[in-house]
């Protein structure tokens, strides 16, 4: 089912910076998710040939689901996130990335 290897620089709304790191297949199975206050494990996969859904966990337990869908001209990538940080806060988020 292929997948993917990654490592991003992210910086909250409190200005903490983290370094995340993962390597998953998009098969369904929880893999290691590296550096992340708000999860441990990442889950992925392919919902059809435009969308992928990636399911975060902490200890097992379910804190963040992100659809991300391309449009059919490849142009636009829309990530939609939702549920909550290590915090307990709610998390929902919607990006919008076009292709330059």
């Amino acid at each position: 089912a292929g997948g993917v290897k990654a490592t991003f620089n992210r910086v909250d709304a409190k200005g903490d910076k983290a370094t995340i790191t993962y390597s998953a297949n998009y098969d369904g199975t929880d893999y290691k998710y590296v550096g992340s206050p708000d999860a441990d494990t990442i889950t992925l996969k392919l919902l059809d040939a435009n969308t992928t859904e990636a399911t975060l966990k902490m200890m097992g337990k379910v804190m963040q689901t992100t659809k991300a869908v391309v449009s059919a001209d490849g142009k636009t990538r829309t990530l939609t996130t939702s549920g909550v940080n290590a915090r307990g806060q709610k998390v929902n988020n919607v990006l919008v990335f076009d292709r330059q």
